[in-house]
């Protein structure tokens, strides 16, 4: 459902793919393959912004989500034990942007996110709460959550309850902890986490504890992505500041090990990361692990009985929703791939990535791997600043990457971020497909072309990041750039 009598503010942020070095088994024609790992397939549906659980009986199922196009309610079951897909009968309410978890009765509660054909990000926000038995595969309808909300963590304590904490309202990330007894169908206000933060990952440890990691603030500061690790426990209703994740990241997988460990997955910061580090709860210490071979946000993440944890689904920069599966073995930090892997969805109807910041006070982090060498490279905007170029509802804008400006450091990518501001800004709506265009052989000029048929008419405001090879960025000189959507652009 799209909003209809409210105007919103938009952030549509588009990058150009950035190239990852991965493990050179990765591009052979065999899957890698772990010996803890029973061969496997990949999703039947590409997915992103979906959620994931594994059952007492070791089924992992991916519940609703985003399809390219809409919020789908699509239930999808990978047994570990044979690799093979099922499908399963569907969620009542389709959404994307949910969160799932598999109490101690046996049952999945699929709670939050929302419903909407605008974007696999932006819509109204959903209370929902509705429980599948995974014996019977049926669903029942259960008492709303008090707080509706998108991008939660949600996780099932020791004590048999579930936690849901943060989220996002539609205007601001929440601090928010709310707990659902299955038992009675009831819900409780808890503790208020810390930190307010939507697409963080939350998973309950061998501890005891429910472990709030990363994740992302509001526009009231900036968009920004964290590493901050908060503990709540359930017992005293309390929390407890721990050692910071070294990867600032939101939108990636959270999952415990039979191991003990916690191990964070992939995820968002103005790239798709495929970074994984492992949290010890007992040391409060982090490990780097073997990257993904996947660098993807989106995703979804679940633990085999076995111990393995699967990681499936998601987006890579913004290239469309994947079915990509891939299984990681903690006890010997090795992935497996699927049997065979399929490329993006070829036509998605609207081509998404995360939110990123809108202004030059936020800088972006810069690749895990790579220090930066020189000064961020310069530009300048080549489109007119008041009258964007307009073919139909196509909005075109360029800039120009000049590497004279940093010393002659060479030119990564260029990323533009788009936003309407004034009418408020922590509300935003994002419908948009875009693509970009790298340079031509002898130019420099990089150029984004959004449609924007759905969006609210107004004043619009582009702002444009050069990166060099090093990941460094800089909002380039004169980089904020204003023009006006004509009237006839609207929601509908």
């Amino acid at each position: 459902m799209r909003p209809r009598t409210k105007l919103t503010t938009i952030m549509v942020t588009v990058t150009l793919l950035l190239i990852s070095f991965f493990p050179s088994a990765l591009w052979s024609s065999r899957p890698l393959v772990s010996a803890a790992v029973t061969p496997f397939t990949n999703m039947p549906t590409p997915l992103a912004a979906f959620a994931a659980a594994t059952a007492p009986t070791g089924v992992i199922y991916a519940i609703g989500g985003w399809n390219g196009s809409n919020s789908i309610a699509t239930v999808e079951a990978l047994d570990p034990a044979t690799g093979i897909w099922s499908t399963k009968t569907s969620m009542p309410t389709a959404r994307n942007g949910l969160g799932a978890v598999t109490a101690s009765n046996g049952k999945i509660y699929a709670i939050g996110g929302f419903n909407c054909s605008c974007s696999w990000m932006g819509g109204p926000t959903l209370a929902t709460v509705e429980e599948y038995d995974p014996t019977a595969d049926t669903w029942v309808t259960k008492a709303s959550m008090p707080t509706a909300r998108t991008w939660p963590g949600v996780a099932a304590a020791n004590n048999g309850k579930i936690y849901v904490i943060g989220g996002f309202d539609g205007n601001r990330s929440l601090p928010t902890v709310e707990q659902y007894d299955p038992a009675t169908d009831t819900w409780t206000r808890k503790a208020d986490m810390p930190t307010p933060r939507w697409n963080l990952g939350v998973v309950t440890a061998s501890d005891g504890k429910i472990y709030a990691i990363g994740g992302q603030s509001d526009g009231s500061l900036g968009w920004q992505y964290y590493t901050t690790v908060e503990a709540y426990d359930p017992t005293t209703d309390t929390w407890t500041k721990k050692t910071n994740m070294p990867t600032a990241r939101g939108y990636f997988g959270l999952a415990a090990a039979n191991n003990g460990n916690l191990y964070a997955i992939g995820g968002w910061n103005n790239y798709s990361i495929a970074a994984v580090e492992e949290y010890n709860p007992a040391t409060d210490t982090w490990a780097t692990k073997t990257s993904m071979p996947t660098a993807r946000n989106t995703l979804a993440v679940a633990t085999a009985p076995s111990g393995v944890i699967y990681a499936m689904g998601g987006q890579i920069n913004g290239s469309g929703t994947i079915a990509t599966v891939e299984a990681y073995d903690p006890g010997t930090n090795t992935w497996t791939t699927a049997s065979s892997t399929p490329a993006p969805t070829d036509t998605p109807t609207n081509t998404l990535v995360p939110m990123d910041t809108p202004t030059a006070t936020v800088a972006s982090t810069p690749t895990p791997t790579d220090t930066p060498t020189s000064a961020p490279p310069g530009g300048k905007w080549i489109s007119p600043t008041n009258n964007f170029t307009t073919s139909g509802n196509t909005l075109h804008f360029a800039a120009h990457a000049d590497p004279a400006t940093s010393g002659g450091s060479a030119i990564d990518h260029v990323t533009f971020t788009a936003w309407w501001p004034g009418i408020n800004p922590n509300v935003w709506y994002q419908d948009q497909k875009c693509t970009i265009y790298a340079p031509a052989p002898g130019t420099d000029q990089y150029a984004c072309d959004l449609d924007l048929s759905k969006v609210a008419p107004g004043p619009l405001m582009v702002s444009f990041n050069v990166y060099d090879k090093a990941g460094n960025s800089n909002l380039a000189p004169n980089g904020v750039h204003s023009g006006t959507v004509p009237s006839t652009w609207c929601l509908d």
